[in-house]
């Protein structure tokens, strides 16, 4: 990294908790933290009411609390170089909770971070556009905001009323937004003055050699939740393929056929061994609004892989058509799949890996801390202009 920095410590308002799903929040904190920056990863502050679901996560975050050894609560977790904050707050939602929020538990949150060592102007990463995040943003007095926007968070059923306002304000404390796909660029280009599209990269674990395959087996790695489509799962099951779905169960999933196999989640760094077994990846998620702003951070992994690559027809995904099979109905989907024996071939294999490598997580995260390092370094030069004048 040829980039000066004027402070060497990164804050991390996340929207996942560490043992979350590996996310790109995970990895960027992981490459801020191997550049030998000081990470202070703060986990979930919360978007909505927690509900039944929220339960499991909300015990282990109360258990880390309760936790006060010399580290702080879950330390352990953390790679070398990184921070680890259970925020201690309440959800945002409307009421007297945003005001304990901002007068006592925020306050106390960032007394917190200063005993661990944070000091003045760090670099600040923000994923959620919550109460709770802007009131944070305003304790810690940051030297250079990033707003990662990874989330079409108003195509969210329960995003509260004033999310347009809330946003507004993020938006306005921000020095940078980026945005994980060319559709919530379009959406925020025109609210900011530096709004960059930056994708989720490919891991480089997932650069798999290529094997033998009958185009029978598929694989979905991933959150199980609404935004997927069951449909073309089903569909492809009843047709004969065999399907495994990989991950944490968000949402409990409808009845499937006996062909399709839920499988736990397993680590980032296992998946690709794991993938070597199937015969092609799956990429269904359903037409809704949320989805109609996501390039899934799993797509360049996908690509990695050289396995042909089955997606549902997103905008996002149709401008990727050439290094993916799109599909929109159920029937669509079945003969994707029943044809791959004819439509691939090794140039089809090596564009799709070709294209992997020109996204991976490090090519990402060379980009970013130059845009970064830049932008930061113009608006020093241009607050010292101001304050002469």
């Amino acid at each position: 990294m040829n980039v000066s920095f004027p402070s060497r410590q990164v804050v991390f308002l996340s929207s996942v908790d560490w043992d979350a799903a590996w996310q790109r929040h995970h990895i960027f904190a992981s490459q801020w933290a191997a550049k030998d920056h000081e990470v202070f990863f703060l986990e979930n502050t919360g978007f909505r009411a927690p509900g039944m679901a929220d339960l499991p996560r909300l015990r282990r975050r109360l258990a880390r609390l309760l936790y006060r050894g010399p580290s702080q609560a879950g330390m352990a977790r953390a790679p070398q170089g990184l921070r680890l904050v259970s925020p201690a707050v309440l959800p945002p939602i409307p009421g007297p909770g945003r005001a304990l929020n901002r007068w006592l538990l925020v306050p106390a949150l960032v007394r917190r971070l200063r005993a661990l060592g944070l000091r003045a102007q760090p670099l600040i990463f923000a994923y959620l556009p919550s109460p709770t995040t802007l009131d944070i943003l305003d304790e810690l007095k940051a030297g250079f905001v990033v707003y990662d926007c990874v989330d079409n968070f108003h195509g969210l059923p329960f995003k509260p009323q004033d999310l347009g306002r809330i946003e507004s304000g993020l938006l306005s404390r921000s020095d940078l937004v980026l945005t994980t796909s060319r559709t919530l660029w379009e959406d925020k280009a025109d609210k900011h003055s530096n709004v960059l599209e930056l994708h989720h990269g490919a891991g480089p674990g997932f650069f798999l050699p290529p094997g033998k395959t009958d185009y029978r087996r598929f694989c979905y790695f991933g959150t199980v939740w609404s935004a997927l489509d069951y449909q073309p799962i089903k569909a492809l099951a009843e047709a004969g393929f065999s399907i495994d779905l990989i991950g944490p169960q968000k949402e409990p999933p409808p009845s499937l056929p006996e062909r399709v196999r839920l499988l736990p989640p397993l680590p980032y760094h296992e998946l690709p061994a794991k993938l070597s077994e199937y015969d092609g990846l799956l990429l269904p998620y359903a037409f809704n609004e949320y989805n109609r702003g996501v390039l899934p951070a799993k797509f360049y992994d996908c690509l990695a892989t050289g396995k042909p690559v089955l997606a549902s027809r997103l905008p996002a995904i149709e401008l990727f058509s050439e290094a993916v099979y799109l599909a929109r109905t159920p029937d669509e989907w079945v003969r994707a799949a029943r044809g791959l024996e004819q439509s691939e071939t090794p140039r089809r294999r090596e564009a799709r890996v070709a294209l992997a490598r020109e996204n991976t997580h490090e090519r990402m995260f060379s980009k970013l801390s130059s845009w970064i390092g830049n932008l930061w370094q113009a608006k020093i030069k241009r607050d010292s202009r101001e304050s002469r004048q």
